[in-house]
């Protein structure tokens, strides 16, 4: 029995899809910025992430600037991205 949830696989799933999506349009992904959520910090996540030869980096908790810059950039990312 595996007792890690199940949301926490699927991180690491994301990731590699997001990777390969990135690839397939010609951008690499070489660092992340994220906040300290569980699924995150998982052994699988970690384990996807060093696979991938990706650094990530936290963000300070309780540090609401950098939360309203990483919810601004993906913003302006769907908003210039996907419709532009």
């Amino acid at each position: 029995m595996n007792s890690v949830p199940g949301e926490m696989k699927g991180e690491a799933v994301r990731l590699r899809n997001a990777v390969a999506y990135n690839a397939g349009l010609g951008i690499a992904i070489e660092r992340l910025l994220t906040d300290n959520a569980a699924a995150l910090r998982s052994r699988e996540f970690i384990a996807a992430r060093a696979t991938l030869g990706i650094r990530n980096k936290f963000i300070r908790a309780c540090r609401i600037q950098t939360v309203g810059k990483a919810s601004r950039f993906i913003q302006s990312a769907l908003r210039d991205w996907t419709y532009g």
